[in-house]
């Protein structure tokens, strides 16, 4: 979808093909495979409309469209009396079928039509006028220098939009053809779907007949008017043939789109090679007056405020890129599955930039993607990646590509990969559910994988971990390392998960993996050296947050007690910081809570923490600055806790 973007993370979204229509536009029959096997467990629906035909005139002085609609529709329920199109605050001034009038009413929504016919297919023709409307996001919008449309809403639910300017069955899994004019006042230019199949200059009017030939989502229909300057990417596909990639681009944002643009081939080939060839036939992304991006099929439409001449939205471009591969070649079938086209497109763009610049760059990509992800939680809560309570958030987007990075790290590059590229072949051009994806996961790794969606999708939150650990020296001059993990997340849900660690020693790393799957988890292990450092997840393969509460040399954090953890690391030097953990009992809770830093002279330098707290851990980092922001000089330094009658002091190491 539509990526929203804010300067957080510069974060930031079938129908039955008949034989004759499939043989009129050349789709094989294997394209529409996946949607006969959705409808026949899914769906139970009056229509399937299989080819839309609209005429628009479009007039932009007054804010007006006159629309003539043909649709093929399939009934699946022959003797239906009546059946609905979604419309809104357009007027409908006839309607025929087969190309006899019949009667019709309309509601702010829908508009219902009389069929006297036993037929299963027929050829409804609408007439209809107004002024287009939308939801704040989504719908038809005039602006000073173009028109465009946006297929997706953020403020309506269903967020299909389709229906603010054609009448329609706007819903995701209704897929059609699509052939759409559009007549203007010259010398604007529009753009649709498809290829353009023919243009026309009647006076002072332009037409332009596009074409889609490939199966298309209601929701991704779309139109652009306007006067743009037109930038060309030479592109040869890995299947071979060349393809068109361009950029309609208003005339003053040449110059900043020619560099926030200029990789649009580097990323259709990546997603080429690592999914399958590009399944349209020309890939365009088109300037408007909007907020965010959104995947029209073969025409993205993209914000003039992510072109900014510095590259800085590159990750959006390349989210849109892969919503044609997921989303658009392979489409949700219900809005509660919307994980599987945002979070695959977000996961995409981590792809993208690991094949740019490595695994270490991924790690911090997804890092990012994580504290956007915690950041919505703070604010919205927690819930569920399937049947999200918000759609456009972190959690369906930043968790949603956590939950495909999570599952790689569990099957293994190739069968995540397989698993990909199979998921694509088998339901190319239809719609599928959450169910369809697992099932390719499981056969593609040979494992049931119930235990990770189960968790990971249909139910809320991430670990949220304690960690402590100790050593002992053992027999043979070998050591015995003891490590607790409690999970402490919301509710205290318990996640099912293996946890990879290091252990660093004087000469050697130890590696090894730790699975979770209670509250409390207690593990022994024996290395042959001091254990010096434990790194947790240190392939940034688990979506979580932790704190180290107790480690060698540390106070354990006793409940019901105050606590002042050991800092680590101790000494520290300038330019590092040093994590402090303390806690606070639940007992006569709240408590106020002064924890400052003291000079050897006893002199108190900073204040850390200074407020009232309910009870639990805390964590703290202190960077060797006064109150002031210099940096203290190298010495010995005293943090202490002091709340009601508990003061406890711990020595700091701070050197330069």
């Amino acid at each position: 979808m539509k990526r929203l973007y804010s300067h957080l993370l510069l974060f930031c979204f079938g129908s039955l093909l008949v034989a004759q229509v499939q043989a009129k536009h050349s789709i094989p029959n294997s394209h529409s495979a996946g949607i006969q096997s959705f409808h026949s467990r899914e769906v139970n629906d009056s229509i399937d409309i299989i080819h839309y035909q609209v005429d628009l005139l479009v007039e932009p002085s007054v804010k007006m469209l006159t629309g003539r609609a043909l649709l093929t529709i399939v009934f699946p329920i022959t003797q239906l009396s009546q059946f609905d199109l979604d419309l809104i605050k357009l007027n409908v001034t006839a309607v025929s079928i087969n190309g006899n009038g019949v009667s019709f009413k309309q509601t702010a929504d829908k508009l219902y039509i009389s069929k006297f016919l036993p037929a299963d297919t027929i050829l409804a023709a609408i007439d209809y006028q107004g002024t287009p409307t939308n939801d704040g996001f989504g719908g038809f919008f005039f602006t000073d220098n173009s028109v465009f449309t946006i297929g997706q809403g953020i403020n309506s639910y269903p967020p299909s939009m389709l229906r603010y300017w054609i009448p329609s069955h706007d819903e995701p899994w209704d897929k059609a053809l699509l052939d759409l004019q559009i007549n203007v006042p010259t010398p604007a230019q529009a753009f649709s779907n498809g290829e353009l199949v023919s243009f026309a200059q009647e006076g002072n009017r332009n037409i332009f007949h596009w074409r889609e030939v490939h199966p298309i989502a209601p929701y991704l229909i779309a139109l652009a008017i306007g006067e743009y300057s037109t930038l060309d990417y030479p592109y040869r596909s890995i299947s071979g043939d060349s393809l068109s990639i361009q950029a309609l681009i208003f005339p003053h944002d040449v110059d900043k789109a020619k560099k926030d643009l200029k990789n649009l081939a580097v990323m259709m080939n990546f997603f080429e090679t690592a999914f399958c060839p590009y399944p349209f036939s020309n890939y365009r992304m088109v300037e408007a007056n909007n907020r965010g991006a959104m995947e029209h099929q073969t025409l993205t439409t993209f914000s003039n405020q992510l072109l900014t001449g510095d590259n800085q939205y590159e990750y959006i471009v390349a989210h849109e890129l892969a919503h044609h591969w997921w989303g658009n070649y392979v489409t949700l079938a219900d809005w509660k599955d919307i994980w599987l086209n945002e979070g695959f497109a977000t996961y995409s763009e981590a792809l993208y930039f690991e094949s740019l610049y490595g695994g270490n760059y991924l790690s911090l990509y997804m890092e990012h993607l994580a504290e956007a992800y915690f950041a919505e939680v703070s604010r919205r809560g927690h819930f569920t990646v399937y049947n999200p309570a918000y759609l456009w958030g972190a959690t369906v987007y930043q968790k949603g590509a956590w939950i495909l990075h999570m599952l790689r790290w569990t099957i293994g590059q190739d069968a995540f990969m397989r698993t990909l590229r199979n998921y694509a072949a088998r339901y190319a051009y239809g719609n599928v559910l959450t169910a369809d994806f697992i099932s390719v996961a499981e056969e593609e790794s040979g494992r049931s994988l119930s235990w990770f969606f189960d968790q990971w999708l249909h139910q809320p939150g991430f670990p949220d971990l304690d960690i402590s650990w100790n050593f002992t020296a053992g027999a043979d001059s070998a050591f015995d390392m003891t490590i607790d993990i409690e999970q402490r997340q919301w509710r205290y849900f318990q996640f099912s998960f293996p946890l990879m660690i290091e252990i660093k020693t004087k000469t050697t790393v130890v590696v090894d993996s730790l699975w979770l799957s209670d509250r409390l988890n207690h593990f022994r292990l024996q290395i042959t050296e001091k254990p010096l450092e434990l790194i947790i997840d240190p392939q940034h393969a688990l979506l979580k947050q932790y704190d180290i509460v107790a480690s060698p040399g540390s106070a354990a954090l006793l409940p019901d007690a105050f606590a002042l953890v050991q800092n680590y690391p101790n000494p520290f030097r300038k330019g590092e910081q040093t994590t402090i953990i303390f806690q606070a009992p639940e007992k006569d809770a709240p408590h106020f809570v002064d924890i400052s830093i003291y000079n050897i002279l006893g002199q108190k330098v900073k204040i850390l923490y200074h407020q009232r707290i309910a009870f639990g851990i805390q964590t703290l980092s202190w960077d060797g600055s006064d109150d002031i922001g210099g940096i203290l000089p190298a010495g010995l330094y005293f943090i202490r806790l002091s709340s009601e009658n508990s003061v406890i002091n711990n020595k700091i190491l701070f050197v330069h």
